[in-house]
């Protein structure tokens, strides 16, 4: 998975399923903000992918245990890529 995978992931899933958009595009964001105007960013896209799910993850169960709003999709998205991207690193 590389990052302009994710940004293609976010465009074509916005017609059939939004609610999927939207939770590849919070994994997205965070990327981003690990990226942009970092002094010494990761430059290991799945790295970054991960790091990014795992932030967003933990984010989301926040909201959820403090009854606030937040999206299942966006944890079941998150812990797919964590899971399916995290043996990528080890090798």
């Amino acid at each position: 998975m590389k990052i302009q995978e994710l940004k293609k992931l976010v465009l074509t899933s916005k017609r059939e399923n939004p609610e999927l958009s939207k939770a590849y595009a919070a994994i997205l964001k965070q990327v981003e903000s690990a990226t942009i105007g970092v002094k010494n960013p990761e430059t290991d896209e799945i790295k970054l992918i991960v790091s990014a799910s795992k932030k967003e993850l933990k984010e989301q169960e926040q909201s959820k245990s403090m009854n606030a709003p937040y999206s299942q999709t966006v944890i079941d998205v998150c812990g797919k890529f964590i899971s399916d991207l995290s043996p990528d690193i080890i090798n």
